[in-house]
């Protein structure tokens, strides 16, 4: 399967020409090419690793999506016709990502094939070109043979909750969705829930201005409001009461500051009620005698 090729040109060598080319007829050439026989794939031409390297993963990679094309299954009711179209699908996919080695490789099949047995790379391009795109054509013509009932299923995405990122306060929550039947993804995105503050601590102050600490009961944030001065709430704690003649106080204290003062009340006066009276007689004056209702203050009034 493996031909052989000038290691200078990659042009693959013909029995005629090996005769009339004096480059092919060399004897170090010919030990070149049979040396090259083994090394006809993409990549391990050159002999250099890191060629290999990118080789040997492109490989792996091609291998896995082959076996994920020969054991991918669709979920629901899928009939035997449409089950081998779509595997056909998958294997037109397949060979579009395996056809550079298949292509590209030193082979008999290259050594046969219009465009990729001529040593210009600009050729080779082409003729790769028209083999993906041919591909992909026959990858449409495949897929437009499903059935009608198997096309109207395809439209109807199946979604299933695949992950979810519950809301936050500052962050918007998501659902990822993604369909069984054709891998369909689609992100759902909610909203915040923002910031559920709660009163931790509070300080009043009288004179000055007071503090509320809040705090969000889902996250750290917290946050402080400042409040104006209340003013005292004053209470009276001790009373002096005022007599007719002098003065009492008052002693009133805050609740909250403890802070207190002491406000002088002023003398009552006396409250004068008649207490007596005596008419007057001849040579002698009348009296009316007043007293204090709140003190034994008396005052004596004289008439004619």
């Amino acid at each position: 399967f493996f031909g052989k090729f000038c290691p200078k040109c990659g042009t693959p060598v013909q029995k005629e020409s090996e005769s009339s080319n004096p480059i092919h007829q060399s004897p170090s050439t010919k030990e070149s090419i049979e040396n090259t026989q083994g090394k006809a794939l993409l990549g391990f031409r050159s002999n250099k690793k890191w060629k290999k390297v990118i080789s040997v993963c492109y490989l792996v990679f091609c291998g896995l999506f082959l076996l994920f094309c020969l054991t991918e299954t669709r979920k629901g009711q899928v009939t035997v016709y449409d089950f081998i179209l779509g595997k056909i699908c998958w294997i037109i996919l397949f060979f579009i990502f395996i056809s550079p080695y298949i292509f590209l490789s030193n082979t008999e099949l290259r050594s046969v094939l219009p465009l990729f047995k001529k040593a210009k790379k600009s050729k080779r391009a082409i003729g790769l070109t028209i083999v993906v795109v041919g591909s992909f054509v026959a990858f449409g013509v495949v897929n437009d043979l499903h059935s009608a009932p198997y096309k109207a299923d395809m439209e109807n995405h199946a979604f299933v909750v695949a992950s979810s990122v519950g809301a936050t306060c500052t962050r918007a929550g998501e659902i990822e969705y993604y369909c069984e039947y054709c891998g369909l993804i689609e992100i759902q995105e909610g909203k915040t829930l923002g910031h559920d503050m709660q009163e931790v601590s509070r300080i009043d102050a009288c004179t000055s201005n007071g503090s509320i600490l809040l705090a969000c009961s889902r996250c750290t944030e917290k946050e402080t409001l400042h409040t104006d001065p209340l003013g005292h709430d004053m209470k009276e704690i001790d009373r002096v009461e005022p007599t007719c003649t002098t003065k009492g106080s008052s002693v009133r204290k805050c609740h909250r500051c403890n802070a207190t003062v002491s406000e002088p009340i002023e003398p009552l006066g006396h409250d004068m009620k008649e207490d007596s009276r005596l008419e007057s007689a001849g040579d002698h004056n009348g009296t009316i005698t007043y007293t204090c209702s709140r003190c034994s203050y008396q005052e004596i009034e004289t008439t004619d």
